[in-house]
């Protein structure tokens, strides 16, 4: 018997918001998608996280954070490229806002553009800030989307690593980026499988992650 999907709604609440110019035109009138205003419109978090996805990509940052905006900026680059890759289908994005009003929070979103962002939540976020033990911003982590756990908490120097790659023209760059952090997944599945305590590149054990840093400045999460 197979082990029940990992309840993402619980934790990044029942819908998700994103810019319309996101959707792909077949998917504008599905069901489940409610349109908001002439910009933004929502999406069910079961439909957005379907249950055949592999890695769910939780990204902290906040409009009031420079060092955010900048990575914002790479952010959207990082997730249009690996949409040209077969893998694409295996992972998906969500932005979690620590922007300090409800106003900003739409305004970042419609700045973000491609990615989809949990409902705006003072509360979610210090939950979510507490769970991992987030101290810095921006974060990303990387989640096996079947049981909810940390695949890595390094997913933003990752990123920043990939970008490097591209920009000048190395051989990993993000197909490598995706293909890690895949094989990152298999591993920690492997070990649960054979009851082997849970490794991590950054210590972490269970739904603990500690502080995302990167490879330039952070801002103290708020």
């Amino acid at each position: 018997m197979e082990d029940p999907a990992f309840d993402w709604s619980s934790l990044i609440g029942e819908d998700l918001l994103l810019c319309k110019s996101a959707l792909k035109e077949e998917t504008k009138e599905q069901k489940g998608i409610t349109h908001l205003d002439d910009k933004l419109c929502s999406i069910r978090t079961s439909q957005a996280l379907p249950k055949s996805l592999k890695l769910v990509l939780l990204y902290f940052s906040g409009r009031w954070c420079p060092v955010c905006t900048e990575f914002d900026n790479i952010m959207r680059d990082v997730y249009t490229a690996l949409q040209s890759f077969p893998e694409h289908s295996d992972i998906e994005f969500v932005w979690i806002s620590c922007d300090l009003s409800e106003d900003s929070y739409k305004a970042h979103l419609k700045r973000l553009g491609v990615l989809s962002g949990a409902t705006w939540s003072p509360k979610r976020l210090q939950e979510a800030a507490a769970r991992w033990d987030l101290k810095a911003l921006p974060s990303l982590l990387v989640m096996d989307a079947l049981d909810g756990r940390v695949v890595t908490a390094n997913a933003r120097r990752d990123v920043e690593d990939a970008y490097d790659d591209e920009q000048h023209g190395a051989n990993k760059g993000y197909l490598g980026l995706l293909l890690r952090w895949l094989e990152l997944l298999d591993e920690q599945r492997a070990a649960l499988d054979d009851g082997l305590p849970m490794r991590s590149e950054s210590g972490i054990q269970g739904d603990t992650a500690g502080q995302s840093a990167g490879k330039g400045e952070s801002s103290e999460f708020a």
